[in-house]
């Protein structure tokens, strides 16, 4: 599905300069994840202007809440100021003329998310870090915070390790360990996040991969989600026989489902596939689902 705007309007110009996109962020993005997701987009600056007064419109009415639910004045003014000082922040960004996010989760060894975004400052999402974690010491959180920890590919490295309490659930401790482990990556023009048991090692291989690769296409929006290996990573978690009917379904192939924007001329295309194998998975994992709920 998609669309073509007229000739010589506003949107049509828009949706052509954007045909010479090049990401900046998305280089380490690769079809091996098990999901991935990449989005790009230019932004007028009359646009952002717009952008702006909405966003500072949604400000107030959120800023009109956070009065009514905290009843402390003191509390209910920092939860203000650090929640303003993140709008600006985003807003900013906006203004750059292009805003751009990739996002890849990976389950092999073990499960890691890493999530980077483009900013207009990224001295201020160390500073609001700073703050933040001084708020979190002086109110004896159970958090552990290393800010400036060390720097990779020109960026600097920050560390938090939040302990699971002791009655998380067994399958949450399986997954991010005694401690939810999250690296942080800050640019001069970029963020990086990083969560899971290799926080940090996968935060340093996608910072090495974008300074590789610069040369990644920018697209407005790219997702792939391969079915094959988010199975495999619940029944490591846990058994379960739908899944084992999924994955018995599946047979090794054509198990991704996948989203893709392209950009045409004054215009731009979606497309939306789902492969064979995601349909037998379904299949086979109803079919479990019924032998097991004495169905047949």
């Amino acid at each position: 599905f998609g669309a073509q705007m007229v000739d010589g309007s506003k949107l049509a110009k828009q949706l052509n300069s954007m045909k010479s996109m090049v990401s900046k962020l998305s280089g380490y993005i690769t079809d091996s994840s098990a999901i991935s997701a990449k989005t790009m987009s230019l932004i007028a600056p009359e646009d952002a202007a717009q952008m702006k007064t909405s966003v500072d419109q949604a400000k107030k009415a959120l800023f009109s809440q956070i009065e009514d639910q905290i009843n402390n004045p003191a509390v209910s003014a920092k939860v203000k100021e650090y929640l303003d000082r993140l709008v600006t922040i985003l807003t900013d960004s906006g203004s750059e003329g292009s805003v751009e996010a990739a996002v890849s989760v990976t389950t092999d060894p073990a499960l890691n998310a890493i999530a980077v975004f483009s900013l207009a400052d990224g001295a201020k999402v160390e500073a609001l870090a700073q703050d933040l974690a001084n708020e979190a010491t002086n109110a004896g959180a159970p958090v552990t915070v290393k800010l400036m920890s060390g720097k990779h590919q020109g960026a600097n490295l920050h560390n938090i390790s939040v302990p699971l309490p002791y009655n998380a659930d067994d399958k949450l401790r399986k997954v991010m360990g005694d401690d939810v482990k999250i690296a942080i990556a800050t640019a001069p023009k970029s963020v990086y996040l990083s969560v899971g048991k290799n926080a940090e090692s996968s935060l340093k291989t996608a910072l090495d991969a974008n300074v590789s690769n610069k040369t990644a296409p920018g697209v407005p929006t790219r997702i792939r989600v391969s079915m094959s290996q988010i199975l495999n990573f619940v029944q490591t978690i846990e058994s379960n026989p739908v899944v084992d009917g999924m994955l018995s379904s599946l047979n090794g192939g054509d198990d991704m489902i996948l989203f893709d924007s392209q950009i045409i001329d004054r215009g731009g295309v979606n497309r939306i596939t789902i492969q064979d194998g995601v349909i037998k998975a379904a299949a086979g994992g109803a079919r479990a689902a019924m032998a097991n709920q004495g169905g047949f």
